[in-house]
């Protein structure tokens, strides 16, 4: 019998971490600065202009890794990626989404130095998988 009891407030427990978990997460998702990452992150995946960049960026960036992997470095590939770097780093869409993206982190880790001190351990680390190498 006292194993039944046990089972069922252990149940009533879980139930209880899992809505407050889902209510924090809706609440995330609706606040302002979590609306802002989104609308900022569709805004650059829907900019061509940005978007070509960004990959001409990303092209250039692993060009050059082949070639150091080779043990060969390339003065004009890393003149590239700099100046592609420059020019995203630049580029209005792209410089709202690196932003709003810098923003909810800051803000994520706040919410996390709360709970983290309200729960006495390390709540974001719950989120890692078990086990793994990271």
């Amino acid at each position: 019998m006292q194993h039944a009891k046990q089972t069922q407030a252990d149940s009533a427990t879980g139930r209880a971490a899992l809505q407050a978990a889902q209510a924090l997460a809706r609440k995330v998702a609706e606040s302002g600065i979590y609306k802002e990452f989104e609308e900022a992150s569709t805004a650059f995946r829907g900019d061509a202009a940005a978007q070509k960049l960004y990959r001409a960026y990303q092209s250039a960036q692993q060009e050059g890794r082949m070639m150091q992997s080779w043990g060969s470095r390339n003065k004009g590939i890393e003149e590239r990626v700099q100046r592609l770097e420059k020019e995203l780093i630049s580029h209005p869409t792209y410089e709202r989404s690196i932003a709003a993206q810098e923003d909810l982190l800051v803000a994520l880790k706040e919410l996390n130095d709360y709970l983290t001190a309200k729960l006495g351990f390390d709540f974001a680390d719950m989120t890692k998988p078990a086990g793994g190498c990271c």
